[in-house]
């Protein structure tokens, strides 16, 4: 499962930023990076969904960057809802409208 050590390692620190007192409300959005990341499993979606809702608790978005395949995962799932998913960061910034 080093899919999911791999997935939890990059997620983790924005899990626990979401859901927790060091939550910036200046902050409107978030941007998650996930292209170093070889295999995206169940773990890794849940808590990017986790992240997803807690940051719109908050009035704020999230983008994700994810490659082929998980990019393609992420897409089969209808999380699009929750969060734009994107290959690059420049296209990441754009969806998320920052400077």
């Amino acid at each position: 499962m080093a899919g999911d050590r791999n997935t939890q390692a990059e997620l983790l620190p924005a899990l626990v930023v979401a859901e927790s007192s060091q939550f910036r409300p200046s902050l409107r959005a978030r941007l998650i990076d996930l292209s170093g990341v070889e295999i995206l499993t169940s773990l890794g979606i849940g808590m990017l969904v986790q992240i997803a809702q807690a940051m719109r608790a908050h009035g704020q978005r999230m983008a994700v960057v994810a490659t082929t395949p998980n990019k393609d995962i992420l897409e089969r799932m209808a999380l699009a809802s929750l969060f734009p998913v994107v290959e690059t960061r420049d296209a990441a910034l754009a969806a998320l409208q920052v400077g």
